[in-house]
């Protein structure tokens, strides 16, 4: 931890003597996105402070190995590789600290599914102790009436943030840390992960508790909505509507994680088959790795239930899309 926050200061220091370049506005101007000025800039400022760091760190890297290359089967195939920004490494090349930066065009989700859900998949050479992960997130701290929220359709990143672009536009940062905490869950919070922010141009530390979060989210899981009990879905054949119902019933009050996921597993072989007979067509291999990269994370039933909507939301919009085009119900390719 003391690596970590000599790194932090470091930061910290070094924007205090580059204010001029590293000004309020380069944090939270979406122009900023073009070319990824903002984050080539902070990786300078980054790389910077890890340099400046004792002597224990031997050598500085950035996004140079790919700690898990996906090859095989099972979650490393579904998460793809993980390159963090930067390395911080001893005189062994072993990492002491990993350093992964989010600018305001991946302060987001992205969180979640590209820093620390491949971190927690990661596991260290012959059992060695793990090097700690520093998330740093760029959210302004209050309103931001220019935030645009990006990767929201279908399957992509934030699909299920659409229609919250108010709510974030007041505060950035209190509303996408909100959402962190709550998928925080016993095997994150085993890990030693901080999180730190740049509040326009000002870094500072995150206070998270990830072990209270954790217990949190699992004594007070979100309350299953009618909406999301209801599976009728317009223009979704019946046979897939029973196939959903089924299943949600299946999964109401299960407790033991194996049988959620391999419910979870026999829901989606029940429902690829169902819309074969149905239609003559299944959902194309990306909306599956989709499936089942949510499915994996699932801590209770509750979650396992939203997994489901998530699949009877991609039909939504699916047919909302196609009735903007004037296209008919099921069109060639749909999958």
């Amino acid at each position: 931890m003391s690596l970590l926050m000599d790194f932090v200061r470091n930061v910290q220091k070094l924007l205090g003597n580059k204010q001029d370049e590293y000004h309020p506005s380069l944090f939270t101007d979406s122009k900023n996105l073009v070319d990824k000025e903002c984050h080539k800039r902070v990786m300078n400022l980054l790389t910077e402070a890890a340099s400046l760091l004792p002597a224990q760190v031997a050598r500085v890297s950035t996004e140079d190995e790919n700690y898990f290359r996906c090859k095989g089967k099972g979650k490393r195939k579904l998460h793809g590789g993980w390159k963090p920004d930067i390395v911080l490494r001893d005189s062994g090349n072993e990492p002491l600290l990993f350093v992964e930066y989010e600018s305001l065009n991946s302060s987001d989700v992205r969180v979640i599914d590209k820093d620390m859900w491949k971190y927690c998949l990661w596991e260290p050479k012959n059992g060695s102790e793990r090097a700690p992960l520093l998330i740093i997130t760029t959210l302004k701290d209050g309103p931001h009436s220019r935030y645009k929220l990006q990767w929201r359709n279908p399957t992509k990143y934030n699909w299920r943030h659409r229609g919250n672009e108010a709510a974030i536009k007041e505060n950035p940062f209190r509303y996408w840390y909100t959402y962190f905490r709550s998928k925080i869950y016993p095997d994150i919070a085993r890990l030693p992960i901080t999180f730190a922010n740049f509040n326009e141009n000002v870094l500072s530390v995150v206070d998270i508790d990830l072990h209270q979060e954790a217990a949190r989210n699992l004594a007070n899981p979100v309350h299953v909505t009618d909406k999301e009990w209801n599976c009728d879905w317009p223009d979704t054949p019946p046979e897939v509507i029973l196939v959903r119902e089924k299943y949600k019933h299946f999964l109401r009050d299960k407790t033991d994680l194996g049988e959620i996921h391999l419910l979870l597993e026999e829901f989606w072989a029940e429902e690829q088959k169902t819309w074969q007979d149905a239609i003559g067509e299944t959902w194309r291999s990306d909306y599956e790795k989709g499936f089942f990269k949510d499915a994996e994370r699932v801590y209770n039933w509750q979650e396992a239930i939203r997994v489901i909507v998530t699949v009877e939301c991609w039909w939504g919009a699916k047919c909302r899309i196609r009735a903007e085009k004037g296209a008919s119900q099921f069109p060639a390719g749909w999958h």
